[in-house]
């Protein structure tokens, strides 16, 4: 975002026209907020507790669940969160994300048939460990969903489009589990949320329901009580995103050295006006007049550059077999008997399935 800006700056303050584009946000919001939750297991007072710390954001939070963990006993827990309306998606289900297609597509596939099985009709798709390869894309792009969210591919950005046309919805990339100590916890969110806030940013955070207590529920609250931002689920913001619709009608006159401008949007979408690319006019009326180097009647947004510490290095060496393992990538989670051999790595990784039971 910020090399886009330092790009676009030189070139709107070098050009005789203004910089005109949709607005990133329904009803010309300051933001998008919302709470995406990764369910890799199922627990039933992790949940509960989730669920709980949630209530601030009733149900525009986004659940992204692996399947393979949640057993019989638990289906009563799954039916309490599918009838409060939240966003369900898939998380995969065994908790594994493959550098090959044909294991991702198997893995991918058994999540949407359990989900659909049990009444939900999955549109959104998250990745295990936030992963994100050519060859999952391709399967995320086969199973029609509408968006997927992998911070290894983009975090703290507006949603963006892969190259194969798919779209990704980037979240903070940091969740309380990450964290070494819990001093502090809270005054980290404070200070990502009042950036993001700043710098008209989504914010879109994440966690688990086993570390979602580290951040709490006052986070929740802050987030959902900021002004002018918009609260829904991922989804919705992805749909929205990608119907957006804006049509403008730029004169100018140079004896009067005044622009004018007519304009339409599909339902929530405004016309937004800037000349340097940080201060912004958000139309809220189909017409408006203004001079060369003045923003038009609306509401104003400055987009601040986005700046966070930086964080502290942490040096990870990996011992040989750790370089050999990620190289093949080795796991222990798919069991053999549902794991596809299409490639020399996958063959080599099938016989140590078997070779381990």
């Amino acid at each position: 975002m910020e090399r886009t800006r330092k790009v676009v700056r030189p070139q709107r303050e070098n050009s005789h026209a203004p910089f005109i584009h949709a607005w990133h946000y329904p009803f010309g919001a300051q933001s998008h907020v919302n709470v995406r939750i990764d369910a890799d297991w199922c627990a039933r007072s992790e949940w509960e507790q989730t669920m709980k710390i949630l209530e601030p954001l009733g149900s525009h939070a986004s659940w992204f669940l692996t399947t393979g963990t949640i057993e019989d006993n638990n289906l009563d827990l799954f039916d309490r969160l599918k009838k409060s309306g939240v966003e369900i998606g898939s998380h995969m289900h065994y908790h594994y994300t493959f550098q090959d297609a044909s294991n991702n597509r198997e893995n991918m596939k058994l999540a949407h048939e359990w989900l659909q099985q049990h009444g939900i009709e999955c549109r959104s798709f998250v990745s295990p460990s936030a992963k994100w390869n050519p060859a999952l894309q391709r399967i995320i792009e086969e199973m029609g969903y509408v968006y997927s969210s992998e911070f290894g591919f983009a975090h703290d950005c507006l949603p963006i489009e892969t190259t194969t046309g798919g779209l990704q919805i980037p979240v903070h990339p940091v969740c309380p589990i990450n964290f070494t100590t819990t001093d502090g916890i809270d005054q980290y969110y404070d200070a990502v949320i009042d950036a993001l806030y700043r710098s008209c940013l989504p914010i879109h955070l994440y966690a688990h329901p086993h570390d979602i207590s580290y951040m709490g529920k006052p986070i929740i609250e802050k987030i959902v009580s900021l002004p002018d931002v918009h609260v829904s689920s991922l989804l919705s913001y992805a749909t929205w995103w990608k119907e957006r619709r804006c049509t403008f009608d730029l004169h100018y006159q140079e004896e009067h050295n005044l622009w004018k401008i007519e304009w339409s949007g599909s339902e929530g979408v405004m016309l937004a006006i800037s000349w340097d690319g940080l201060s912004y006019a958000v139309l809220d009326a189909p017409f408006a007049s203004f001079r060369s180097g003045e923003l038009p009647p609306g509401i104003l947004r400055r987009m601040e550059p986005y700046a966070l510490p930086s964080p502290v290095p942490i040096r990870r060496t990996l011992n040989w077999r750790s370089r050999i393992g990620q190289w093949l990538d080795l796991e222990y989670v798919v069991p053999a008997s549902a794991y596809r051999v299409s490639t020399p790595k996958t063959l080599i990784n099938a016989f140590l399935k078997r070779l381990h039971g």
